[in-house]
C-alpha cells in the first residue's frame, strides 16, 4: 500500500480489481481501538497462525477445527492473567 492517500485513487489501485478492494478499504474503513498489550496480542495470534499453517503443511489431513483450538487455547490461557 502506497504512503499517500491520494495515490490510492490512480493505477494501479484504480485499475487493478484486487488492488480497489484494498483502496476502498484504506479509504472507507475504520480502525480498530487500541487495547491493553494489543501489541503482545498481535504476536501471539501471529505465532499461532504459523503453527497452524507448519500443521497443515506438515500433514495436509490434518483435522484443521482441532489444530486452530488447540493454538487458539494456548493464546488464551497467555492472555487471561492479563486481562
Amino acid at each position: 500500500m502506497p504512503a499517500r492517500m491520494s495515490v490510492l485513487n490512480e493505477a494501479p489501485f484504480s485499475t487493478d480489481p484486487h488492488l480497489r478492494v484494498f483502496a476502498r478499504s484504506a479509504l472507507n474503513g475504520r480502525t480498530l481501538a487500541n487495547i491493553k498489550l494489543g501489541g503482545l496480542l498481535e504476536d501471539l495470534l501471529a505465532n499461532a497462525i504459523s503453527r497452524i499453517w507448519a500443521k497443515v503443511f506438515a500433514n495436509p489431513d490434518v483435522n484443521l477445527d482441532a489444530a486452530i483450538l488447540e493454538e487458539m487455547e494456548q493464546v488464551s490461557h497467555r492472555i487471561s492473567p492479563m486481562a
